[in-house]
């Protein structure tokens, strides 16, 4: 993923995240609102989606790659932004009643979750 992808993704779920009034961006944060931006109609917004999720394993990787005793997932190859969208809705599918959380640490909880570190970390090609 290029760095452009990794701006664009968090760029466009900082515009998800922000509302008018306090009420309108905390609800704005919900993981249902990330879970609707991953299953838009728009291609571009599913790519978003996914590609947001694939920067924030890229920077676990990278985390880890620097220090490997404080690894927190462990993913076993390198994913697609459309793998990485996948990741999130299924795990959205099966955790429902979880959907109020912010939408950052659902997407950590289900990164964690399929990608426990008793699995071997990722190297990262070096730029």
């Amino acid at each position: 993923m290029s760095k452009l992808e990794w701006v664009r993704g968090v760029a466009v779920v900082f515009a998800v995240s922000v509302g008018s009034g306090a009420a309108a961006q905390e609800t704005a944060t919900m993981a249902s609102k990330f879970l609707d931006l991953c299953v838009s109609p728009s291609s571009e917004a599913r790519e978003t989606c996914g590609s947001f999720i694939v920067g924030m394993i890229d920077v676990y990787a990278l985390l880890a790659a620097k220090n490997p005793n404080d690894r927190t997932v462990c993913p076993t190859r390198t994913l697609s932004p459309t793998r990485g969208r996948q990741l999130f809705v299924e795990w959205a599918g099966r955790h429902s009643n979880e959907l109020s959380m912010p939408f950052w640490e659902a997407v950590e909880t289900a990164i964690r979750e399929r990608y426990p570190c008793a699995a071997p970390l990722i190297r990262l090609p070096e730029r």
